[in-house]
């Protein structure tokens, strides 16, 4: 392996020495010293700034350096073969394949490090932000909280919703059967999928199930609950407990009034659970070392909260929390800025094998906007599983009253499992795994093309890798017919072959706080729970390196027939 030593040597050189190379360097250089300048109104959140510079960083940085690796990747090989110095390492011991991967690898370590200038320089420029003024304690704990962390995000689990929009479609297409209308309905879309009855039924039962599930998503109003499923939660962290003095019992509201140490009231929050002599209890509000806290209605009596009296000693325990957050529609239109009541109760889905946790909590929410509630860790069963249940409380008599929507992908459960640092480094080496790709792209057209029409053909095809879940959805909707049936055939085969890079964009992760897992969390689901369907998971995680592996070996055996010189006689 010397000799692919020895090119990948040449090649990190060249970069180097390139004005590409160098134009990139200053570029990154430019970039991150201008982010947090660019984030300079000291009137909004400085949360809200702190995410504004790592979205645009990380963004930007992703951009920039893919453009360049296109560049790199392409001009190299394309200029050997173009002023023939190629023929003089033909006649060397130097297997083409070796050349080859040589000059992917050089490119991959300029990546290499500039991907790590890239990351100190985020982590730099966010630490910088974190130390300036803030707009008060909720600005800062949203800081410290929801941006320098690194929570892991989870969906519900929607395999029960499944099943009964399954039966809702089979039941619906046999009602139509009957009723005569199915034949209409296929009649219909036969000219939307060139006539094949087939593709009708599944796109007529693709409508069904659409609309099966906005019924099961819409909560009417009266209290009417809808049930999120959370599995695989692991909740961990330090467990703090301080002792406090009772000022003020309101046994009738289930209310409390304490004296705290000031170091406690630095990690409050409101909303957040805390335990008061091991009943669990919510933050309503705190002002310098007093804490007002409401008590869950059974413990607030069982533990004996209810007989206390002013300068009495209680215990508070700060346990460790997890965020459900979720974006809710109304079914009607309501005035700017108004609310709707809700309410959630978060429980274990197994109460036998728990510490029996209930944890209610009252809303009053703007619709489209995102909202968190904090729960304690408390609620998540043995097996790693809780449950939370949304009620529509807008009920006559309490305002408006209409019914209230979450789409799946608006709700989720968020609770933290690491820190900033090797989150960002995680962020990086993402990226680096996207560009690893592009520079065997870049390599590949290479080995067959000019280098103007190499750069344009590698350019196409990431764009398309971005842009893949957009194109595919478009296409989806096309008449199956004439050349069309080429456009769905082409877009199916890139699909199949090429990753989804826009899937990979640690940007919306890092900027939010949530754990850049890409690659490492279907395989610690699939350890969790082994079936098919997770370890498919895990495999498609592996899709851009497997991906960058195939084009290379594509690279490696084009360039090696490719007939460099032809010899005349």
């Amino acid at each position: 392996m010397t000799s692919v030593w020895a090119v990948t040597r040449t090649t990190f050189l060249q970069s180097l020495r390139s004005r590409v190379g160098l134009a990139a360097m200053v570029l990154l250089a430019l970039l991150l010293l201008a982010g947090p300048m660019m984030v300079n109104n000291t009137a909004s959140p400085l949360a809200d700034r702190i995410r504004t510079f790592l979205a645009y960083s990380v963004g930007m940085t992703g951009v920039l350096l893919a453009i360049i690796t296109i560049f790199l990747s392409t001009t190299f090989l394309c200029a050997d073969v173009q002023r023939k110095q190629i023929l003089m390492l033909a006649v060397k011991p130097l297997p083409r394949w070796q050349y080859i991967l040589g000059r992917w690898l050089g490119v991959t370590l300029l990546n290499v490090v500039l991907v790590t200038m890239a990351g100190a320089g985020i982590y730099a420029g966010a630490q910088y932000l974190r130390s300036l003024p803030d707009l008060g304690a909720t600005d800062r704990r949203a800081i410290e909280t929801e941006v320098f962390t690194a929570r892991r995000k989870i969906a519900p689990d929607f395999s029960k919703d499944d099943e009964e929009v399954t039966r809702a479609v089979v039941d619906r297409i046999e009602d139509l059967r009957k009723g005569g209308t199915l034949e209409e309905m296929i009649q219909g879309f036969l000219p939307q999928v060139g006539g094949d009855r087939d593709k009708a039924l599944i796109r007529i039962a693709e409508d069904l199930e659409q609309q099966a599930r906005t019924r099961l998503q819409s909560i009417p109003p009266g209290r009417y609950g809808r049930a999120y499923i959370f599995r695989d939660v692991r909740v961990d962290g330090m467990t703090r407990t301080a002792s406090g003095t009772v000022e003020a019992v309101d046994a009738e509201n289930f209310l409390m009034v304490l004296e705290i140490p000031l170091w406690l009231a630095a990690e409050l929050m409101p909303g957040r659970p805390v335990d008061v002599n091991g009943a669990l209890s919510r933050v309503l509000a705190f002002q310098d070392n007093r804490l007002l806290v409401e008590v869950t209605k059974d413990p607030f009596f069982a533990n004996g909260l209810s007989g206390l009296k002013k300068d009495d000693s209680v215990e508070i325990t700060l346990e460790p929390v997890m965020e459900l957050s979720y974006k809710l529609s109304t079914g009607a239109t309501i005035p700017s800025g108004a609310t709707v009541r809700s309410s959630w109760l978060v429980e274990p889905e197994d109460f036998e094998n728990s510490r029996r946790v209930l944890n209610p909590v009252i809303q009053d929410d703007v619709p489209s906007r995102q909202v968190r509630v904090i729960a304690s860790g408390r609620c998540v069963d043995d097996a790693g599983s809780v449950v939370a249940t949304f009620f529509n409380a807008n009920m006559p008599g309490n305002g408006i009253v209409t019914s209230i929507s979450i789409a799946p992908g608006d709700v989720s459960l968020l609770y933290a499992v690491g820190a900033f640092g090797p989150n960002v480094a995680a962020a990086m080496v993402t990226i680096l795994v996207q560009l690893m790709f592009i520079a065997a792209l870049g390599v590949l057209t290479a080995t067959f093309l000019s280098f103007p029409v190499a750069v344009l053909t590698s350019g196409v095809l990431i764009l398309f890798t971005l842009m893949m879940g957009y194109v595919s959805d478009a296409v989806k909707f096309m008449p199956a017919e004439g050349v069309n049936l080429v456009i769905h055939g082409v877009v199916g085969l890139l699909s199949l072959v090429l990753p989804n890079l826009s899937a990979l964009s640690p940007t919306e992760a890092i900027a939010s706080g949530v754990e850049v897992a890409t690659f490492s969390e279907p395989w610690r689901l699939m350890a969790m729970r082994p079936n098919l369907g997770t370890f498919w998971g895990a495999l498609a995680s592996l899709q851009a390196p497997l991906a960058t592996l195939i084009v290379l070996v594509i690279a490696c055996v084009t360039f090696t027939r490719k007939e460099l010189a032809r010899v005349q006689v």
